[in-house]
C-alpha cells in the first residue's frame, strides 16, 4: 500500500513539472528577415530614372546588376547565442517540361557571393545586415551558353541564399539551428519580378530536455511502484485462489468416492512398471470399478499436484491434477 502511494505521488510530481515545463521553459525568441534590393538598369532612351525600386517589373534586358541588402535579426532575451557564421550563394536551377507537364530539374550551378563570416563570441542579439551587387546579366549569358552548348530550350531561375547558422545556449545545452532567406529572379523570362520566399518574423521555440528527463525519472519509478504494488496483491490472492480450487476439487473427490480412492502420504516403489496416463479422474474410477481395485491418491506437490494411480498387472494408470494445467 506505502508502494502504491508512492508511485501516485511520484506520478503527480511528473504532471505538474511537466505543466511547468510547458508553460515556462520553452525558449521563444523572435527571429526577423528582410531583403531590400535595387535594380540597376543599363544606359537606355526610355528610363529617366537609373535605378528601379522594389516590388517592382522590370525588363530583363534592361538590367545591368541588382543590389540586394539582406536583413536578419535575432533577439534571445532569455538566452545567449553562442556563435553564429553566415555566408550568400546563388544558384541557378534550369528545368524542362516532362511529359505530364510538370517542371522536372535538369540542371544547377552554384557560387558563393560571400564566404563565411563567423563570430565566435556570446551575444545576447544577433544582427546580420549585408550587400551584394549581382551581375544579373552574367547569370542569363550563362543560361543561353547552356542552352546552345545542349540545344534546347530551358525555364531557368537565379536563387540567391542569405544561409544563417547560429547555436543557443538554453542553459541544459547548445542546440544548433540553420535558416535562410531566399530570392527568386527568372532568368528566361522576357520581364523579371523578384520573389522573395521566407517568413519576415517569426517566434521560434526550444523545447528544453533537462527538466524533461528529469520528469522521466519521476514517471519511470512511480509507475514501476505502482506495478509492484499490485503484483505484490494480485500473487498471493492468486496463489491462494488457486490452493482454494486444488483442495475443493481433491476433497470432493475423496468424499464423493469414499472407499474407493484411498490417500496415502507414501508411494509404493513403481520400478520395472509401465505408465499409461488417462485424461480424466472418470475413466480412471471406471477401471477401478470393472476390476474391484482401489485408486490410490498421492499429492505430489501440496496444494498443487495430486496423482491418482491404479495398479494393474504390470500398469500402473496415472491420473494427473495439476491447478495450473487444468
Amino acid at each position: 500500500m506505502i508502494l502504491l502511494v508512492i508511485g501516485i505521488f511520484l506520478l503527480f510530481i511528473n504532471f505538474y513539472l511537466s505543466r511547468y515545463k510547458t508553460s515556462s521553459n520553452n525558449l521563444i525568441y523572435q527571429v526577423q528577415r528582410d531583403t531590400n534590393y535595387k535594380v540597376n538598369l543599363k544606359p537606355n532612351n526610355f528610363y529617366s530614372e537609373e535605378t528601379l525600386l522594389k516590388n517592382e517589373y522590370y525588363v530583363s534586358n534592361a538590367i545591368e546588376s541588382i543590389n540586394i541588402n539582406f536583413k536578419y535579426l535575432i533577439d534571445s532575451k532569455n538566452s545567449f547565442i553562442e556563435s553564429y557564421k553566415y555566408n550568400i550563394k546563388a544558384k541557378v536551377v534550369a528545368t524542362i517540361k516532362d511529359n505530364f507537364n510538370e517542371d522536372k530539374e535538369i540542371w544547377e550551378k552554384e557560387n558563393i557571393l560571400k564566404e563565411d563570416i563567423i563570430n565566435e563570441s556570446k551575444v545576447k542579439k544577433l544582427s546580420i545586415i549585408e550587400n551584394i551587387d549581382l551581375p544579373y546579366p552574367s547569370y542569363i549569358s550563362l543560361v543561353e551558353s547552356y542552352e546552345k552548348y545542349y540545344g534546347i530550350i530551358v525555364n531557368a531561375t537565379l536563387k540567391v541564399y542569405l544561409n544563417v547558422i547560429y547555436t543557443i545556449d538554453t542553459q541544459d545545452n547548445v542546440k544548433e539551428q540553420t535558416d535562410s532567406l531566399e530570392l527568386n529572379i527568372p532568368l528566361t523570362s522576357l520581364i523579371t519580378n523578384i520573389e522573395e520566399n521566407y517568413e519576415k518574423e517569426t517566434n521560434n521555440k526550444i523545447i528544453l530536455d533537462n527538466k524533461t528527463s528529469n520528469n522521466n525519472i519521476y514517471y519511470i519509478i512511480g509507475i514501476i511502484l505502482i506495478i509492484i504494488s499490485i503484483l505484490l496483491v494480485i500473487i498471493p490472492f492468486s496463489k491462494s485462489k488457486n490452493k482454494n480450487i486444488f483442495n475443493n476439487y481433491i476433497n470432493h473427490l475423496l468424499k464423493e468416492y469414499k472407499g474407493l480412492i484411498i490417500k496415502v502420504n507414501q508411494l509404493p516403489p513403481l520400478d520395472n512398471l509401465k505408465y499409461i496416463y488417462v485424461e480424466n479422474i472418470e475413466y480412471l474410477i471406471d477401471i477401478a470399478n470393472q476390476n474391484s481395485l482401489n485408486i490410490i491418491y498421492y499429492e505430489k506437490i501440496k496444494n498443487k499436484q495430486g496423482n491418482f494411480y491404479i495398479f494393474l498387472n504390470d500398469y500402473i494408470y496415472l491420473y494427473e491434477f495439476n491447478i495450473n494445467k487444468k
